[in-house]
């Protein structure tokens, strides 16, 4: 059944298929050549490591995941040594009439971007980072220009009495400020000691890349490496798309006229030419038990097997975004005195738990079609790899704050979240079907649920890091 669907997948929409691959990878600068924004979207690619992350899950999968993926793959295999007519894609671009076979961790690595793309905390914690340390807005009008999410203010679910007694301490609030609401965020006093430790290094340093440069303005108008960060995230948003929204609903049975329940899924995706969805009816009943049996309609990605959102014989499913908090931001503590890379000159240590450990170091090569490959020296720590690696501009890094590694669940090399999707249809009632969720890993997303007996449910699916030392403002302290 996959192999088919991996088949039929192929001959729709095989551009689309070799695109996403593409960027996942990074290397879509191979195919379009010098252009700024491929560039930066292979940057953030292979900084971030979402293919290394998707070979790493490959070897984590189950095995009926791990055969649904194979056999997805050998059908789009099939498909390429069918001498099929190839799309015209391939020839403006240059690229062989022939693609590289599919791999499974082709497949895999578009499962991480979708997570990525719904998971978008990371951009405002990075958002909130330079209002900190750039423009020296406080934290308290960081939360008045974007504030958390209070549950206690605004739960989900209210009675009249509760209703009652919230708007009372409402107007206790207002009129008296909590303490949480006047003390200092924790990591503006670790900053602060941060930049006294290495001011003398940063000074030297900065007065070093002064003399490289004819014009002094040009060396001290560093752009933020955050705001780098930020703007390559922004160029693969031009492409796929930013999920700003999404909704569902469940009328139950004994409100309808049919008296069997409807549900209704508007996820929301980026608006795509094509659409990152399609639309298939797979079954397969060529097993006595019923357990086996899979008859599931909906949609699904493109690239990936399976139905993401639709129904079997007897439940239904749909998903909507939650935006729950999956990535995590650590500004690493670094020795002043510490090694240096001979290349980027940044630092090779840094400080975890009252030890001194070293950074893991990646040299990624993006190729860049007609033109010389560029060479990324990415640093990987305990909780992740250094974003703020990504920054182009070498001789002149930003030298005020200290750099940034992700913490992100997507790329913790245990993911079932695919093996979670496929297992769905074969559920034949609630208790099977919250049992998929079991290994689930991201994106953070607000399932419901209808059967044919009129069941509704809605349940939250994510998997989350502890943080032991929170700051909702932007980050935490490594």
């Amino acid at each position: 059944m996959f192999f088919a669907q991996g088949v039929a997948c192929a001959q729709e929409r095989l551009w689309q298929m070799e695109f996403q691959r593409r960027v996942g990878s990074g290397r879509l600068s191979d195919a379009v050549g010098n252009v700024d924004a491929a560039i930066r979207i292979d940057e953030l690619m292979r900084v971030v490591n979402f293919y290394g992350a998707a070979q790493a899950a490959l070897t984590n999968l189950d095995a009926s995941t791990l055969l649904a993926v194979q056999a997805y793959c050998d059908g789009v295999n099939a498909y390429l040594q069918s001498d099929p007519p190839i799309p015209l894609e391939f020839d403006v671009l240059g690229l062989s009439r022939h693609p590289d076979p599919w791999l499974p961790a082709d497949l895999l690595v578009w499962t991480k971007l979708m997570s990525w793309q719904l998971s978008g905390n990371m951009n405002k914690e990075l958002w909130r980072w330079d209002l900190l340390t750039k423009l020296n807005v406080t934290t308290q009008r960081i939360a008045q220009l974007n504030p958390p999410f209070d549950d206690a203010r605004f739960p989900i679910v209210l009675d009249p009495i509760a209703e009652l007694h919230l708007q009372e301490q409402e107007a206790t609030r207002q009129a008296t400020p909590s303490a949480a609401e006047k003390q200092e965020e924790p990591i503006l006093a670790w900053l602060e000691n941060w930049r006294k430790e290495r001011a003398e290094s940063i000074a030297a340093q900065q007065a070093k890349m002064k003399s490289k440069h004819t014009d002094s303005a040009a060396a001290t108008a560093s752009q933020s490496a955050a705001a780098y960060v930020r703007e390559s995230i922004i160029a693969y948003q031009r492409i796929f798309g930013d999920s700003r929204a999404s909704n569902n609903w469940v009328v139950h049975g004994n409100r309808t006229t049919t008296g069997k329940p409807f549900l209704c899924n508007d996820p929301h995706l980026g608006l795509t030419a094509p659409s990152v969805w399609i639309l298939f009816h797979l079954e397969c009943t060529g097993c006595d038990d019923p357990t086996r049996k899979y008859n599931a309609i909906g949609s699904s990605f493109v690239g990936a097997p399976g139905v993401v959102l639709g129904h079997s014989s007897r439940i239904a499913w749909g998903v909507t975004n939650t935006g729950a908090d999956v990535q995590d931001l650590y500004a690493m503590h670094e020795p002043a005195d510490g090694p240096k890379h001979p290349v980027t000159g940044r630092g090779m240590q840094y400080w975890f738990n009252g030890e001194l450990r070293n950074y893991t170091i990646r040299n990624e090569v993006i190729n860049i079609k007609k033109h010389d490959p560029l060479v990324l020296i990415v640093r990987e720590s305990v909780y992740g790899p250094i974003i703020t690696d990504i920054q182009r501009d070498k001789d002149d890094p930003d030298l005020s704050v200290p750099p940034l590694a992700l913490r992100w669940t997507s790329l913790d090399p245990v993911d079932h979240t695919l093996g979670s999707f496929l297992r769905i249809p074969y559920a034949q009632n609630y208790s099977e079907w919250r049992h998929t969720f079991g290994p689930y890993v991201a994106p953070s997303q607000n399932f419901i649920y209808v059967c044919c007996n009129c069941r509704v449910v809605s349940c939250h699916a994510v998997s989350c890091h502890d943080v032991l030392t929170w700051s909702w403002c932007c980050m935490v302290a490594g």
